[in-house]
């Protein structure tokens, strides 16, 4: 007679419906590693940008602030515009508020200005995203013409700088090209 031993169980509490293995675990967290790379990769290694204008001309624009207020491009423009999409519910668009606004600060003296576009369904949502930053430089409502103008932003966050007389210079989408940026304001300040 064979001494008593108990059959093992294949019971597990992963096993059931519902739930992830831990190798399911491992494969979604190297995908999720993986894009976090793929996007910041390309801002690791990032060099001086080569000041090369677009000179496209872009019409005039107008759009309304939290309080219901139209503002014109030709009304507020400086001698630089950076114009930024972006909107509450992005993260990159949140992280890069602190750099717009510390860029914002630094050249403000010069004419430069920022105008945020806030791709919101209403001016509530807006208005919370504004309470949230607090940013020092105007924030308007995205409309039909502003985002047909700009050619509909692929992505945000994007940034567009445009000079006195609404020429492009510089595009660039993704999170906040601040040293790219920085160079191309010193190239176009001289």
């Amino acid at each position: 007679m064979m001494p008593f031993s108990p059959k093992k169980s294949r019971f597990s509490p992963y096993s059931r419906q519902g739930f992830i293995s831990f190798e399911g675990a491992q494969l979604i967290f190297v995908v999720i590693l993986l894009f976090i790379f793929i996007a910041v990769f390309p801002r690791l290694f990032s060099k001086e940008v080569k000041f090369i204008p677009l000179n496209q001309k872009m019409d005039y624009f107008s759009g309304i602030d939290v309080h219901g207020n139209e503002h014109w491009f030709h009304d507020i423009k400086g001698k630089l515009n950076l114009v930024v999409f972006g909107a509450s519910w992005c993260i990159a668009c949140a992280q890069s508020m602190n750099d717009i606004e510390s860029i914002y600060q630094k050249y403000s003296n010069k004419d430069f200005k920022v105008i945020y576009i806030a791709i919101e369904n209403s001016l509530e949502g807006m208005e919370k995203f504004e309470k949230r930053f607090s940013p020092s430089y105007l924030m308007l409502l995205q409309n039909e013409d502003i985002l047909k103008l700009f050619n509909t932003p692929s992505a945000i966050p994007s940034y567009f700088i445009l000079d006195s007389s609404g020429v492009l210079l510089y595009k660039s989408v993704g999170y906040f090209p601040k040293p790219e940026i920085k160079s191309l304001m010193k190239k176009v300040q001289k």
